[in-house]
């Protein structure tokens, strides 16, 4: 593996730089520029120099077909060509180990050469190849005789060389012969591929493609074994992957034949699609068979292709970190775990260039299949992530035992394998993420508390009644406990994959509390606390399906007012989490006396009225969410503890939150002045990287565009941006809100040309942070579809109306299959393509799409709310337009409605 000696970058920097090197090698596909200036102007300047030595690296593996990729580099980027050459030239950067065939000694070479001669090990003096030359001599031709073989098609190649179907004439059989890239081979070398070959010769399954023998033909050593007719399993999966029964069982059959070399004391090292073939009956028969014997004290590791390594998004993690002497069994079925993942999801579990695989399969955990495919079941999630684990005792010991685990889910049998422990998981997460391990050991400690809660509770079902009320009271203290922790789970410096990874946990511990605990209020209070996790985790549809659960089972209880209270909060937040606002009124608003004047303690009354206040603002119903705020301001002025840390936050977001719906009711600029003061209080109470810091930005952004002050505007957007952008990352949802307040104050300010060059430069980024968030939901996620709005109208404010329409008409068939017709968030998506179509000219169509907006209106908000009064003026000057023009093709009855 790569060392690096850098220095550490944030959170978000770093998949930034991830980012960037997956779009340069992407862009390099296609047009092979080498030139670095424009990719390192996309990373602020403390980022610069890990992306150059990530793009350096990962250009020396993507020229692997010349020679002296350096040169190349150095000559395309003049200007860094001494910090090129020093990344290249550096051994902490530019080496890597590869242990000897023959002692498993530990070699060091040059990372970026790519053409060897035979190498010599420092150890033992054996010469061997790392990679053999990139040209091919004595190839055959079609029809061609040589010995005994009647070449009759070119079958592939790759690094080792070529592959040739044959006829073999004397023996009457299809067989493959591998060439090697050179013609000659050291004698030494050959003598061992040849004993190597007859060994593996001795393997004999059904599942095993055979090794005939390495011979010498016409002066050259060709490797021939069994030709399979049929395509490989990396084809299979390109052109659409098997359903989950016939994955599995493709995996049982891998397994069956990787045992049967296992038991005869040989590791294949090299598992992956491209070596396994699909016969034509359907089952695979793994090629390509590395050699591991330990039949002597020194572990020979080599390939019949003459390769050391293996392939690294396949390798396990002592391949990766160069163990030779780690290496066994177990790594085959590391591989074999990366291929079902793969067969189940369509992705690998890590991608990047090398420097990156490597980096990620020593040191990060797999995603959950779950993650990628919600509709798997958990059974197999368990036995993925059991042959996935970084440390080879914890996997499973036997690809045997793999297949059983995997037959035994295939009969419907219970497997052996069980999920990893909440405590272990914890322990995992913090000790990859450093940055966060006060966050992860707040919610072990919690998860403890509430695992052991739930199985107390279970347990104490089948005690005698006389213990069992000192029991539940004590189940009341930890249930507090974690309510407690959960209240206070706001991250501020948290990496938006482990969030996701602590939501999984989250969601799985809810399963469960609400399949064996039946006991009211502890399950309910349970179940509404994990959802009050979730939604500070910025995971809000997961939080209102616990909520909901709990909500639902609780009135059936007819529980205690004031456990109802708590529960009816927490739901309401979910619904305004998922931008369900009319819920949340319904569920608040015969309870808001109470909360306004009711003895509740002030951090509940804040919360609940809060939540109410924005409602009603996103509702348009701005009068009732002055009297809101204002509400709460009176409240924390007036009570004792208005000076603690946490009340002066709330009281500074809160003036920021009643200045701003002001704002939106009149436009006044005295009340923008209000938001900009409160948003400075802000600023000095959270610091500029919390993300309410970041909304309060990027909210004040969107009002002083929309008050003619673009500049200053563009400046508090960029400034949320990157705040975000460090903090959290490019596929974070608040990041990519933020890029969505960019595209609204440059689309707005389009006429100047600086304002429309950041749209342009801003717009693929917002499209791709759009999608990140829909693959990662594996749904369009609300926040996605309202950037892919504001996305689709800043095309249209660069005139490029065909493009607009179509994404606003495609967002629209995915909001209404999703909320419904009536939605607002339907509704503001067909005002906005009703205004493209009207700046195309495409009148006839705009007034169609302004008829139904209007009546939503005016059912939604009222004849005399802003949002009906514009949209009835923007109607009429339609309807002047067609008439000036003298369209006929709009009858009496529409222009009537």
């Amino acid at each position: 593996m790569l060392e690096k000696s850098v220095s550490v970058l944030p959170l978000g920097l770093h998949r930034l730089v991830d980012e960037i090197c997956d779009l340069y090698e992407q862009e390099f596909s296609t047009a092979r520029s080498l030139n670095f200036d424009r990719y390192l102007d996309k990373v602020p300047a403390e980022a610069q120099e890990h992306l150059l030595q990530e793009i350096c690296l990962l250009s020396i593996d993507l020229l692997a077909d010349i020679k002296n990729p350096a040169l190349h580099l150095t000559e395309a980027n003049p200007e860094l060509a001494s910090q090129i050459d020093s990344i290249l030239n550096s051994v902490s950067h530019g080496s890597t180990s590869v242990n000897c065939p023959d002692c498993s000694s530990s070699n060091r070479i040059r990372y970026y050469q790519n053409e060897f001669d035979f190498l010599t090990c420092n150890a033992c003096g054996f010469s061997f190849r790392f990679l053999p030359e990139r040209k091919a001599s004595a190839l055959p031709e079609k029809g061609q005789l040589r010995g005994q073989y009647r070449f009759e098609s070119f079958v592939g190649g790759g690094g080792f060389g070529e592959v040739w179907r044959a006829w073999d004439t004397k023996l009457e059989r299809d067989v493959a012969i591998k060439f090697p890239k050179e013609s000659t081979v050291d004698r030494n070398q050959s003598d061992r591929l040849r004993r190597e070959a007859r060994n593996a010769s001795q393997l004999n399954h059904a599942g095993i493609a055979s090794v005939y023998e390495y011979a010498e033909i016409e002066n050259q050593m060709v490797l021939i074994t069994e030709f399979v007719a049929g395509t490989t399993l990396a084809k299979v999966i390109s052109t659409g992957l098997p359903s989950t029964q016939e994955s599995v069982e493709l995996c049982i059959a891998i397994c069956d034949a990787a045992e049967h070399a296992h038991e005869k004391e040989i590791v294949h090292r090299d598992l992956k699609p491209e070596n396994i073939m699909i016969g034509l009956d359907g089952l695979p028969k793994l090629l390509d068979f590395g050699l591991s014997f330990k039949s002597s004290p020194n572990e020979v590791t080599i390939t019949h292709d003459g390769e050391i390594l293996g392939t690294p998004a396949y390798m396990s993690p002592e391949q990766a970190r160069g163990e030779g002497d780690a290496v066994d069994r177990r790594s085959d079925v590391y591989s074999i775990g990366v291929i079902l993942f793969e067969l189940l999801t369509g992705e690998r579990p890590f991608r990047g260039g090398m420097q990156v695989l490597f980096h990620r399969v020593i040191n990060e955990q797999a995603p959950s299949l779950t993650r990628l495919n919600p509709r798997l079941p958990v059974e197999l999630q368990t036995i993925v992530a059991k042959t996935l684990e970084k440390k080879s005792s914890a996997r499973y010991q036997s690809a045997r035992l793999l297949a059983d685990d995997l037959r035994r889910w295939t009969e419907n049998r219970p497997i052996h394998a069980r999920p990893r422990s909440l405590p272990e998981s914890f322990a995992k997460l913090i000790a990859r993420n450093p940055v966060v391990s006060s966050l992860a050991s707040s919610l072990l400690v919690l998860l403890v508390v509430g695992s052991s809660a739930v199985t107390y509770l279970i347990f104490s079902k089948q005690q005698e009644a006389k213990n069992r009320l000192d029991r539940e009271n004590d189940l009341i203290s930890q249930v507090e406990l974690m309510e407690g922790l959960f209240s206070d789970l706001n991250p501020k410096s948290s990496d938006a994959n482990l969030r996701k990874q602590l939501a999984e946990r989250l969601v799985a511990r809810a399963d469960r509390i609400s399949e064996s605990l039946h006991e009211e209020p502890l399950r309910s209070r349970l179940l509404s606390s994990i959802g009050l996790g979730l939604v500070n985790l910025s995971f809000p549809r997961e939080s209102l399906d616990v909520n909901l659960d709990a909500w639902e089972h609780a009135t059936k209880q007819s529980l205690p007012e004031k456990d109802m209270r708590d529960l009816r909060l927490r739901l309401a937040a979910s619904y305004n989490g998922t931008n369900e606002y009319s819920k949340t009124v319904e569920l608040l608003e015969s309870w808001r006396s109470e909360l306004e004047n009711g003895d509740q303690d002030l951090e509940s009354k804040l919360d609940g009225l809060n939540t109410l206040g924005f409602a009603y603002g996103e509702l348009e119903k701005r009068k009732e969410a002055v009297k809101i705020y204002e509400a709460m301001i009176h409240a924390i002025e007036t009570n004792a503890v208005r000076n603690a840390p946490k009340f002066q936050q709330k009281l500074a977001t809160t003036k920021f939150s009643l200045a701003n719906v002001r704002f939106a009711m009149d436009a006044n600029k005295k009340h923008l002045s209000q938001m900009e003061l409160a948003a400075q209080n802000v600023f000095d109470l959270f610091g500029e990287r919390h993300p309410t810091t970041i909304q309060v930005l990027r909210m004040l952004a969107q009002r002083q565009s929309a008050s003619g002050n673009p500049d200053i505007a563009l400046e508090n957007a960029e400034k949320a941006y990157q705040f975000s952008l460090n903090e959290f990352g490019p596929t974070d949802s608040t990041t990519v809100i933020c890029l969505n307040t960019l595209i609204s104050t440059c689309g707005r300010n389009a006429g100047t040309s600086r304002f429309a060059n950041r749209l342009k430069e801003v717009l693929p980024l917002a499209e791709a942070g759009s999608s990140w968030l829909t693959k990662r939901y594996k749904e369009h996620h609300p926040t996605a579809v309202v950037v892919a709005g504001n996305i689709a109208k800043a095309y249209g404010v660069l005139g490029d109306y065909n493009q607009c329409a179509a994404m606003l008409k495609n967002l629209i068939r995915l909001s209404e299959k999703k909320h419904g017709r009536t939605a607002i968030g339907t509704q503001n998506l067909i005002w906005a393509l009703a205004h493209c179509l009207k700046d195309s000219d495409q009148l006839e169509e705009s007034l169609k799409y302004l008829n139904e907006y209007c009546e939503f209106a005016k059912a939604e908000y009222g004849a005399d709310a802003s949002q009906t009064k514009k949209g009835n003026t923007v109607r009429e000057e339609v309807i002047q337009l067609l008439s000036s023009a003298d369209q006929t093709g709009i009858g009496s009855e529409t222009r009537g409605q």
